[in-house]
């Protein structure tokens, strides 16, 4: 007969106290841990599997996450990582393009964890499995992010609600938390280009005091039309605000947004390409989208320039575009030794730690309560790029478009109407040209110009209710 060893009593007493200590002790250990993107993202998958899930779109996984992390940045009793409260780093999550997250799903897919096809993530057999516990951390990384946040229950309360309320999602949810990002990013942009009273350029900006938060407008009686403001370059939102109450009393929703790198400071200016600004006016128009299904795009200088880029990729939502001294040609011949000077800058950045030869270049601006006091070269480069994307398009833009500009602007030559009205490949477009010898003509609403562009808005809204109108049938005319 085999001997078999029966623990006693004291026996069990011991194990279970010390089996009791260990899980007290892993659950204090892990309850402070920092939570990141690749805890969330380890839990969904986890979870899903334990439901018998093999797999997810893409599109509901990154916004099932992104749903989760703003709700979790509501909670005080947990530690996220800044990368999930700053939303430069998570905020194109949703559009499935974080390029922070493309190394968790890069390391899950080499170690055979998922697979990617037809645009859905599909859970593999290895998740399962059992690893050393030296080994598990290579193996299996998204076993081990589970674990680490599995104590912490919240979260997982938090990523299972975000899935479970995904195909119920209020769009106009989404949209607020798309508009809380670009707030929270207007914070993390002034809280990192803090002025220091040693620099004369930051000293400046003590002079620019007009709010540059984006504004989000709610006509009191709505007519169900939105309009997407986009201010000029070294503005803020602050230049189109006056406007946009203007257009919310005649019953249009309206979005101000805020480009990238305004309403701060220049050198956050300096850091940005062109086609990060047009991201600013993207992320306007897919909030403003989830209010209104028809929008027009009204634009100022660059801003105009980056509304008619937006017009160029046929959108069906926006019935037409305003575009308000958009810059082709200037003024300042000098503008055209920028590319130089911006690429010797460069080069002087690359082969030493100077700033450059000639980082910044000052100019009095017409509202220095608003504009900048010191224009990035880098800027003015990006502006020149823009400018060439914008003469490639413009043949391809349909969009019925009003153009407007002042005949005697001190910085856009007028040269730059007959150029865009020419290219401009519209059938419904219109070229009206106002006596002025100022550039923020539509801030200052020079020549009644709020008024011009009232009828262009007013007569497509007619034209929208003719179409409506054709639409409904016969029988329920005569009735």
């Amino acid at each position: 007969m085999d001997d078999y060893f029966f623990p006693s009593p004291l026996g069990y007493y011991i194990v279970n106290n010390a089996k009791c200590a260990r899980n007290q002790y892993m659950q204090r250990i892990y309850a402070n841990v920092t939570i990141n993107l690749s805890h969330l993202a380890s839990t969904l998958i986890m979870s899903l599997i334990s439901a018998n899930r093999l797999q997810i779109s893409k599109h509901q996984f990154y916004t099932v996450l992104y749903i989760a992390i703003k709700t979790l940045q509501k909670k005080t009793d947990i530690y996220l990582h800044r990368s999930l409260l700053n939303p430069y780093d998570y905020g194109d999550l949703i559009y499935g393009t974080n390029s922070r997250f493309e190394q968790f799903i890069c390391i899950a897919k080499e170690t055979e964890l998922i697979s990617e096809e037809e645009g859905c993530y599909h859970f593999l057999p290895k998740l399962l499995a059992d690893h050393d516990f030296d080994q598990i951390r290579l193996e299996n990384p998204i076993a081990v992010y589970n674990n680490e946040a599995q104590p912490l229950r919240t979260i997982r309360t938090h990523v299972l609600e975000a899935e479970s309320n995904f195909h119920k999602m209020d769009p106009c949810q989404l949209a607020a938390w798309h508009f809380e990002d670009e707030q929270l990013n207007l914070t993390f942009e002034q809280q990192r280009f803090t002025p220091k009273t040693s620099d004369a350029i930051t000293e400046q900006l003590e002079s620019v005091t007009a709010d540059p938060a984006p504004f989000f407008i709610q006509a009191k009686e709505p007519n169900g039309y939105g309009v997407l403001l986009v201010h000029g370059l070294l503005a803020s939102p602050a230049e189109v605000r006056d406007y946009g109450h203007y257009l919310a009393q005649q019953g249009f929703t309206v979005l101000g947004i805020r480009i990238q790198g305004h309403g701060t400071s220049p050198y956050a200016l300096r850091e940005l390409s062109y086609q990060q600004w047009y991201q600013s006016v993207e992320k306007g128009f897919s909030i403003l989208q989830a209010h209104c299904s028809k929008m027009f795009v009204i634009g100022f200088s660059t801003g105009g320039a980056l509304g008619l880029k937006l017009a160029a990729e046929a959108h069906s939502e926006i019935l037409g575009v305003i575009a308000v001294s958009v810059p082709i040609k200037f003024v300042n011949l000098n503008f055209m030794l920028v590319p130089l000077v911006h690429n010797t800058n460069t080069f002087v950045r690359w082969v030493s730690s100077f700033e450059g030869v000639k980082p910044f270049i000052e100019n009095t601006p017409e509202h220095p309560e608003i504009n900048y006091h010191n224009t990035p070269v880098r800027a003015l480069y990006e502006l020149r790029m823009l400018i060439q994307d914008l003469e490639k398009l413009l043949p391809d833009i349909k969009t019925p478009t009003l153009l407007i500009y002042a005949d005697e602007d001190p910085v856009v030559a007028i040269q730059s109407a007959d150029t865009v009205y020419e290219k401009l490949g519209a059938s419904d477009k219109k070229l009206h040209i106002i006596n002025a010898d100022r550039h923020g003509i539509l801030m200052e609403n020079s020549a009644n110009i709020w008024s011009l562009i009232d009828g262009f808005l007013q007569r497509h809204l007619l034209q929208q209710a003719d179409i409506q109108v054709q639409t409904i049938p016969i029988q329920e005319i005569v009735t």
